[in-house]
Order: C-alpha cells, then structure tokens, then sequence
C-alpha cells in the first residue's frame, strides 16, 4: 500500500497507473507517480519508487554432524547466520522436537532441520544437521612397523590412524618431551604415549615403545640416586666394542669418558660412537634425584589419657616410605610403626626414609581423670568381728555400688561388714568408673598349746 499527506484539501488526485484516491494498492516493483490539485487550482507532482523483494534466506549454514559424547547428555546446535532473520525453527530429532530459537540444546539424535524466515516474509530451509549419540573413545592404531632407531637414524616419525576424527592430540615420552603434532619426530628410544580427543569429545590413548636396532652399539648403562645422604651420583656406560662416548647433561654441559660424577640430577644425551662401523647413536640417561622431605606427623585419637582412654596407640603419617622408626620418651624407647603407651608425658618419634632423609615429631601426652581401684584383703579376728571396707578414696563425689555375700548390697563408702567371702565394689563419679575385688577372710582359730 502505498499512501501520502497533503497540507491543503485536494480538488483532484490522480495516479500514473489510473487510480484516483489517497491509498493505492500496488504488486509490481517501479515508480509510481501522483498528480493531485488543490482548491486553488494548483497543481502538483510525486512520486515513489517500489521494490519488490521476493528473494529467499540464503546465508544461512549449518553443521553438517555434531555428537552427543563424552562432554554432556546433550549438545548445542549452532548455525552460521549472515543476514537479517526474524524468526527461527529448527524441528526434527528421533522424537520429532521442535525449538523457536536460533541455537537449541537438544538431547536426542537425529537429522534436524532449520527453518528461517528474513524480515520480507520470506522463509527458506536448510540441513540436516545430523546429530550422533557416540561414547566410545576413538581408536588409536599405530601404522605398522612401528619404526626403530637403526645406527645413524638422528631422529624418526611417528604416526597413527583412528576410527573418528580427532579433534586434539598430545604426545609424551621420555625426557619430558612433549608434541601436539600427529605425526610428531622423536629423537630417542623409549615408550611414547599419545591422548587424543575425538570428534565425539570422548578421549583416547595409547603407547608405543620405540626400541633401539640391533645394529646400534651395544652399551649398558648404570646410575645411582641423589638422596639426603649422597649429595653426588655416579653415571656410567660399559661396552665391548671400540666407541668412543660423549655426555650433555640437563644444563648444557659437555663430558667425555665412561662415567661421570655429577650433582645434577635430570637427563643426560649419552652419544655413543662406533668407531670400526662408523656409527653413532644416541640415549637417553636419567640420572634421579629425591630429596622429599618426611614430613613426619604422629598420629592419636586423642592426647590426653584418663578413664575413657587408659591406653593409647601412637602411630604416623609419612609422605615418603620409611626405612627406620625410633620412638622414645622418659624411660621409653621402642621401634616399629605403631606404640601402645598408658603414661602421660612427651613422646618423639625419629624416622629415616628410603631416600636416606630424616624427619622427627613429638606430641605431648596429658594425663586427665582416671579413677583406679586396687583389690585388697581385710581380716576377721577374735578381737575384731567387724570391719569397715575401705578403699583409701581422696574427694568426694563418688557413687558406691557394694555386693557380697548372703545378698550383702550397700552404697556407703565404707560399709562395716562382719562376714567372710568376696566382696565387689563398682565406683564412678559421673565421668568415670572402676571395680575391684576385697576379700574378706575370717581369722578365729585359736592358737593350740601343748605343755611338757
């Protein structure tokens, strides 16, 4: 529709293509031309061009295949607009889904479709986006032969194969190398691990040991350890044949001979050459180093000892393996891992581990409330018939639970009794208890004489 305003009132309006009001409506593209006269006779002209826009969404791409994987339940669909859109509808899926927005979240596989529709009206379709459901980790096969370093070889290639696309790979091997190349060289024997990612976000690895031909010279290799103890390492290498042999350690330096002594723990380049064959070849040397402290702790369900814990059992926590564990205390020594102690005091614990490093701890054990009974044996005797039964108790507070003979029951501290048997007694004070056993033994038997 095409319409217009005029600041006068209008005697007559006319226009190019023979209508005759204000409103027109127009379905070609072109110019249209207005001729209109006022009340005063006057005549005027306008006009507008018309274009007609009949062109379909075309810059619009989707992902041909996406996965439900290893990273989440579900996967987002996301499509490559450039032009102008008024509205979006993806619909499809093995459950028919449907979504009004531009990049939807779906959790179903299937083929999805996009429907667009620009700002003219105009509605266009695209895909499928295909999406799989796949949680297998991608297959890593390495090409056959595996390559092996022969006499001369300075370096070689690794490659594999893999059922899926990969989307990321790393390579680690000895002497801390590390690759994110396919196909990456390496430079000496040894066993190589690759970890990739596929197209499904799902990860895969595999390793591959890259030996040395019989045909490299022939050399055995022995080194020690730096520890706590030993500052310094041994490095050697023994062969039969006529060679010669270089060393680089880990910071640049350059040796020659059979051994070398170094403080420098890391890896060592050993070049061996052949000398009657004409031929050289490289290894790897790794000279180790540990030094990781103890870090010794003594380990208690508690650190005080009293009538809920009469004994304790001591024992510790170590961040390396431990060769000797030397406990002592006041009048105290023991080895082993773990103690069982009933006095109250200061208790260390000295260690020395398996890299020759030494570490010490100590607690400090309190004494709480305890509550001992002793048993004890009381007398009846012609002169004393009775007897208070007493424990030898200091303070107050205490609860008395006496049994004995003939149904004997009594809750005094010291109860008076007058007949002989096995009398037990149960005390506590709210916190703690103890029992112990008094004998009663009747002594009447008077003494025999015989006169001569």
């Amino acid at each position: 529709m095409i319409d217009f305003y005029c600041s006068v009132p209008l005697l007559n309006i006319e226009w190019d293509n023979g209508e005759n009001t204000e409103d027109i409506v127009v379905r070609d593209s072109g110019i249209y031309v207005v001729e209109f006269i006022g009340v005063n006779n006057c005549i005027n002209y306008d006009s507008i061009r018309v274009n007609k826009f009949t062109d379909l969404p075309q810059d619009i791409k989707v992902q041909d295949t996406v996965y439900i994987g290893c990273n989440g339940p579900n996967v987002k669909l996301i499509p490559e607009v450039n032009e102008p859109i008024s509205s979006f509808t993806w619909f499809g899926g093995v459950n028919n889904d449907t979504f009004h927005i531009e990049q939807p979240t779906v959790s179903h596989a299937g083929d999805y479709y996009l429907s667009v529709t620009n700002i003219y009206g105009c509605s266009n379709t695209f895909g499928p986006t295909k999406v799989i459901e796949d949680f297998n980790a991608p297959e890593i096969n390495f090409i056959d032969p595996i390559p092996e370093f022969k006499c001369g070889d300075e370096s070689l290639q690794l490659s594999f194969t893999s059922d899926m696309v990969i989307q990321s790979v790393i390579w680690t091997g000895p002497g801390g190398f590390e690759s994110n190349d396919i196909s990456p060289y390496i430079y000496y024997g040894g066993v190589y691990n690759v970890t990739v990612i596929g197209e499904n976000n799902c990860i895969g690895n595999a390793s591959v040991n890259v030996v040395y031909n019989v045909d490299v010279p022939d050399v055995s290799i022995t080194t020690d350890t730096i520890d706590c103890d030993d500052k310094t390492l041994d490095i050697s290498v023994s062969y039969t044949g006529n060679y010669s042999v270089s060393w680089i350690d880990p910071i640049g330096n350059n040796y020659s001979g059979n051994s070398i002594v170094t403080t420098i723990p890391g890896f060592y380049n050993l070049e061996v050459f052949d000398i009657d064959n004409n031929c050289k070849s490289n290894f790897l040397v790794y000279a180790p180093q540990d030094v990781r402290p103890l870090d010794l702790q003594i380990k208690a369900d508690t650190n005080v000892i009293d009538c809920n814990f009469e004994e304790l059992v001591l024992t510790y926590n170590s961040a390396v393996d431990l060769s000797s564990v030397h406990w002592y205390g006041d009048n105290f020594s023991s080895y082993g891992d773990t103690i069982v102690i009933d006095n109250a005091g200061i208790y260390y614990v000295e260690a020395i581990g398996v890299n020759n490093c030494t570490d010490l701890d100590s607690i400090v054990i309190f004494e709480g409330q305890k509550l001992e009974l002793q048993n004890d044996t009381f007398y009846l005797t012609c002169q004393q018939t009775n007897i208070n039964l007493d424990l030898n108790l200091t303070g107050g507070g205490y609860i008395y639970n006496w049994s004995g003979p003939n149904g004997f029951n009594s809750t005094l501290a010291t109860p008076n009794v007058s007949q002989e048997g096995i009398y037990i007694v149960n005390v506590s004070n709210g916190e703690c208890s103890a029992t112990a056993e008094m004998k009663v033994v009747m002594d009447t038997i008077s003494p025999e004489i015989n006169i001569v």
